[in-house]
């Protein structure tokens, strides 16, 4: 993974932890910047030097932070449960055509080029639940560093599913993944814009939400 990759899944971890909900004890304020400046000033420095020390120690780090900020964020964040149904609402289905995916990014303020730069990056953490795209990810994932090149054409021999497939051909996607595929630093601009307005989708704050103490169980009731 290149330098300016492993930057950005820095940034990504940083941005998750420091946008969590604050919870007032007679008001919800929302969210929160530098929500640790007092109880932990160093929080930031700490979370990157751990994110670091993981991603030495299992090289798919990077990719586990992608998938958990995208599903987490996309969804409903810190909740206690988790419902099909409200997945449903909100995530677009591997099969869902290129219209439905725009429109359901379209309704969270992420336009054409954010949804290009957001599938694209999606592909590279080789998600489980998503079946986006397929053996020719996988081919990638081995060979190259770019993330837009997930996007494969059929001539390399790749087959991605239909919207793998779906974002290198429509008309309104095509020219961003052209683009991407050129210029690494407009990738990495237009995923950053996308990836905070995603991290900034109707968190759960106040009572409505919790700061999970271990970020896969939801915390004990008492």
């Amino acid at each position: 993974m290149s330098s300016n990759s492993k930057t950005l899944f820095f940034f990504l971890a940083i941005l998750y932890f420091s946008s969590l909900s604050a919870i007032a004890e007679n008001e919800d304020p929302g969210l929160v910047m530098n929500y640790y400046r007092d109880s932990c000033p160093q929080a930031e420095d700490i979370i990157k030097e751990q994110v670091q020390l993981l991603y030495k120690r299992h090289k798919n780090t990077a990719f586990s932070w992608l998938r958990n900020i995208f599903h987490d964020c996309f969804v409903e964040r810190d909740g206690r449960k988790s419902r099909a149904d409200i997945l449903e609402q909100h995530l677009p289905d591997h099969n869902e055509s290129m219209s439905v995916v725009l429109e359901r990014f379209a309704n969270i303020g992420i336009n054409t080029p954010g949804v290009v730069a957001l599938l694209g990056s999606h592909s590279v953490a080789e998600p489980t639940v998503s079946s986006w795209f397929t053996g020719c990810t996988r081919k990638w994932i081995r060979r190259s560093t770019q993330p837009m090149l997930s996007i494969c054409s059929t001539s390399a021999g790749c087959h991605p599913r239909p919207q793998g497939s779906a974002v290198s051909t429509d008309k309104r996607t095509k020219p961003f993944v052209k683009k991407m595929a050129k210029n690494q630093d407009y990738f990495f601009k237009e995923f950053a814009r996308a990836i905070t307005i995603l991290s900034e989708n109707n968190p759960l704050t106040g009572t409505k939400g919790e700061i999970r103490k271990q970020c896969n169980l939801a915390n004990k009731l008492h």
